[in-house]
């Protein structure tokens, strides 16, 4: 596994921080009941260290959709208690009209009725600028 891991190309800043995030949803998966758990806090924190970084622009399409694809999968991540910093990071890293229009699609394919009713006016408005 040490191995396997050296051998991986370097993650980008945006990367090293939703893999984070995914480590601190993993750890809320443990507990049987989510409520005030201080990774609910941590998330929340790193989700806003994203959104308000220009790091973020930096990565590129193919790292910020695969987030933006996991969020819309994962139904915003509703059972961790974390639905409100993943949405918000979801309408932050598309830059792009294109790529607001690609998460459009995305979330029409793969979107629950949540995430359709919540998202999709969204990225639909970048059909419209």
């Amino acid at each position: 596994m040490i191995k396997e891991r050296q051998a991986e190309p370097e993650k980008s800043w945006l990367e090293g921080k939703w893999d984070e995030i995914c480590r601190l949803m993993d750890e809320l998966s443990y507990d049987p009941y989510i409520d005030d758990q201080i990774e609910i806090d941590m998330i929340w924190e790193l989700a806003e260290e994203i959104i308000k970084s220009e790091k973020r622009k930096e990565a590129s399409w193919e790292a910020r959709k695969k987030i933006v694809l996991a969020i819309i999968q994962g139904d915003g991540f509703d059972e961790y208690g974390v639905i409100d910093p993943m949405t918000d990071l979801l309408k932050a890293l598309p830059v792009t009209k294109d790529e607001k229009l690609a998460c459009a699609d995305l979330v029409q394919k793969y979107g629950d009725s949540f995430m359709k009713r919540y998202a999709l006016p969204l990225f639909r408005k970048a059909e419209q600028n």
